[in-house]
């Protein structure tokens, strides 16, 4: 995990291994696309690690794809009090600003994301995609 990607204030102890496989369990069902169990099963995990900053991830990410801003917001805000160096919650922060037509938010939550981890290529991929009358709008304002 990137070192940006941390949390703060971890134990320095490693998670009970059941605890690490159902969060490994939450991964995969969100590569496999299976959103709804994922957001179940992380919710089922938070109740126990309630500040888990992967968790949170992974929750945000879940309910974003579920058509959820709000609640993927609620879970970034929760993560971001206690992790605001967390980059991976700054690019999905990019991704809702983005789908509510926010460019400058998105701009800004993305270019806060590869500050933290220069990693993370969806974050790079849509600064370098937004469309140019987006970026001479910034020029002239910064001017």
């Amino acid at each position: 995990m990137p070192e940006a990607d941390r949390p703060t204030g971890a134990s320095p102890t490693r998670p009970h291994a059941a605890s690490a496989r159902q969060l490994a369990d939450v991964q995969e069902s969100i590569r496999a696309g299976q959103f709804e169990p994922a957001a179940r099963a992380a919710q089922r995990f938070l109740v126990e690690n309630p500040s888990h900053a992967e968790a949170l991830y992974c929750l945000a990410v879940c309910r974003r794809y579920l058509g959820d801003p709000n609640g993927a917001t609620a879970a970034l805000d929760q993560l971001l009090a206690s992790n605001p160096r967390y980059a991976r919650a700054w690019q999905e922060r990019g991704h809702l600003a983005k789908a509510r037509g926010d460019l400058q938010a998105a701009v800004s939550a993305y270019q806060r994301a590869v500050r933290l981890n220069s990693a993370l290529a969806a974050s790079w991929r849509n600064l370098f995609r937004l469309p140019e009358p987006f970026f001479v709008h910034q020029a002239a304002d910064a001017q």
